[in-house]
Formats: structure tokens, sequence, C-alpha cells
């Protein structure tokens, strides 16, 4: 098996929704909703694992229930998403990914390069 095979064969194995992935459904802010796309869910957020892209996914952290409060004591739910780029073109922030139930709403996109 060559790089490239082994590649493909690798994201097929991550991306699966019998493995490690559900499936979405992705609306691009004032955009078309997008649905079952395969996406990698992990809730919780570390930005310092989350920035540097690898050419062939996205990296996004989303929220939902964000309160905020005067004393800066505000309180969110976060998760990060990883999607395939050719599942999803062009991420941006106040995109919203939907599953189980919930909205999450997109803040932050690091590159996928």
């Amino acid at each position: 098996m060559d790089f490239e095979t082994a590649k493909a064969h690798a994201m097929g194995v991550l991306f699966d929704t019998d493995f490690f992935s559900q499936l979405v459904t992705y609306t691009p802010k004032g955009g078309t909703p997008i649905a079952d796309v395969p996406a990698n869910i992990v809730y919780g957020s570390s930005l310092t694992d989350n920035q540097n892209g690898d050419g062939h996914t996205w990296r996004l952290i989303a929220e939902r229930d964000f309160r905020s409060a005067f004393n800066r004591n505000g309180t969110r739910s976060i998760i990060t998403v990883v999607f395939r780029v050719a599942d999803i073109a062009n991420p941006g922030y106040g995109d919203t990914v939907e599953f189980g139930g919930d909205t999450w709403t997109i803040k932050d996109v690091f590159d996928d390069a």
C-alpha cells in the first residue's frame, strides 16, 4: 500500500460513522443547511491542540448555551468539531452545527493548512 492509499484509508476510518464520527447538519451563516456530514466531535477544547492544520481537515471550536455576565463569570459548553475539507469547503464564524437535538455555533476556525 502506498502512502496516498494509506492516507485515504485512514481518513475513511476516521470519518466512518460506525467507528469515530457522527452525522451532523452544518449550516453556513445565512446559508442552506448541509445534512448528514460526518464529523468528529470532542467535548471541551484545548486551543493549543487545535492550531495546526493538516491540509485534510478543519478544526472548529463551537459553543452553546453561552451566558455572559457583567462580572466576567460567563458560562458555556464547548466542543471541538473536525470535518474533512472535502465535506465543508469554507467554514466560518457564526455557522452552526446541529446534532443530538442541540445547535452549536462556530466561534473559532483553524486553517486546514
